[in-house]
């Protein structure tokens, strides 16, 4: 499975990037709200496990 990733600033409209990217690649759209709400809870993994990983956390 490839994986792209969109890295952002507040207002710069990524997620009409990211949707037209999914719809001319035919692919999927998950959003970071969708990963943290959906996926960390099916996994049993908390927020605070993953956010260390999180470049913004990183000074």
């Amino acid at each position: 499975m490839a994986l792209i990733t969109l890295s952002r600033e507040e207002g710069s409209n990524s997620r009409q990037v990211g949707l037209a990217l999914t719809e001319k690649l035919g692919c999927e759209f998950i959003s970071g709200k969708t990963i943290n709400n959906e996926f960390l809870e099916d996994y049993g993994i908390k927020k605070k496990q993953i956010e260390k990983f999180d470049e913004k956390n990183q000074a």
